[in-house]
């Protein structure tokens, strides 16, 4: 009787009726309950919590996740520990407590490698790739996609190799590397035609667009080159000043952070001459997401720092509220918990006086991952 309510829910949940598949997946629950040993009861937990979350109930998904840890650790089924693990970090993950997921997914990969169980450890270490990505520390993210991407292929997972790849390029864009990038989005391509996946047209058109982009980026730099130079001989500071900080960030765009870094610093020198503070502001915080993508944190952090304080000083709103943000970042990938919630409301409350919806929404959703009880 369990195992055929198991199946009705199934069924329902196939024709999208939720609500049936709830009922079934319940009733089924509590038999598998009252058969005690004999019973199968986490057969029944994992597809509860995942149509919880399928759902945003959270707290629910929590609930049915969490009873489903304790049966299979009473069992000592370690598959099922390990499922668990990156069930509950991608529910913190969605709801935005970074830290928490962050810690589910070590634990998971941890648990995966005393295993050697690939596939496990190429999840995890995929989810790791994602976590860093979206904190903004592009080379980790490289660093843990190469190795799912290793992983993946050693068990021939040839659709998540190709998912791999994709997000490999994403990130070597990210980075710079144009090269790199188009020769991974290629390779994706490949694979997701074979595979016969519509995802082959996402990187096609990444593909495209890499192309122009580094036809632009060429043009750009030829042209602010010359408008340099004659900023240069016209002794104009002011223009001086904003074509390095121009050609610092189409350097950086083309992969070299050395250059870079050497153009952000020589017009946020000029800037100082001229005594503009938001000029100096804007080249700390490029100098910031520098060093943040390429995991250089403790520099990223002294960067947004000495841009924070410039961006208060003449009233920069906008400005303040991207780099509390960028240090809340920062914050969570430190495990800093308290500096980040003082980031994240101080962003969450400009974004607001600002009008920009994305910001605010974006950082309500990490306070509310963060500090549940606290955010507003």
């Amino acid at each position: 009787m369990a195992f055929s309510l198991f199946q009705m829910a199934e069924l329902a949940q196939e024709q999208g009726d939720l609500i049936e598949a709830k009922r079934c997946y319940t009733a089924s629950l509590l038999i598998n309950r009252r058969l005690g040993d004999q019973g199968s009861p986490t057969l029944v937990l994992l597809p509860l919590g995942m149509l919880a979350q399928e759902q945003g109930k959270y707290a629910e998904a929590r609930q049915w996740y969490e009873e489903y840890r304790m049966y299979a650790e009473r069992l000592g089924q370690q598959a099922p520990i390990n499922l668990i693990l990156q069930q509950l970090g991608e529910l913190a993950h969605e709801q935005g407590a970074l830290v928490e997921a962050q810690q589910l997914y070590k634990e998971s990969l941890a648990f995966a490698q005393n295993w050697n169980d690939e596939l496990s450890i190429a999840e995890a270490q995929f989810r790791l790739g994602s976590l860093a990505e979206e904190l903004g520390v592009a080379d980790e993210a490289r660093k843990r996609y190469s190795e799912a991407h290793t992983a993946y292929e050693r068990i021939s997972a040839q659709d998540n190799v190709a998912s791999t790849l994709h997000q490999l390029g994403l990130v070597a864009r990210t980075l710079g590397d144009l090269t790199g990038a188009y020769e991974r989005f290629a390779a994706a391509k490949d694979l997701f035609t074979s595979l016969g996946d519509d995802n082959m047209y996402d990187a096609e058109d990444q593909m495209m667009e890499l192309n122009n982009e580094a036809h632009e980026l060429q043009e750009k730099r030829q042209r602010y080159e010359v408008q340099l130079a004659r900023a240069e001989f016209q002794v104009n500071h002011d223009a001086i000043a904003h074509r390095l900080y121009q050609l610092g960030q189409i350097a950086q765009a083309q992969g070299k952070a050395t250059e870079a870094k050497m153009r952000y610093e020589a017009s946020m020198a000029t800037f100082a001459l001229l005594g503009k503070q938001r000029g100096m502001a804007q080249n700390w915080s490029a100098l910031g997401i520098l060093a943040q993508r390429h995991g250089e944190i403790t520099e990223a952090q002294r960067c947004y720092e000495t841009a924070l304080g410039l961006y208060k000083i003449v009233g920069d709103q906008s400005g303040t509220a991207l780099t509390l943000h960028q240090l809340g970042k920062l914050g969570i990938w430190c495990g800093q918990i308290e500096e980040a919630q003082r980031y994240y409301r101080e962003a969450h409350i400009l974004y607001r006086q600002t009008g920009d919806s994305y910001g605010t929404a974006t950082t309500q959703r990490h306070l509310e991952g963060l500090f549940p009880r606290q955010a507003s």
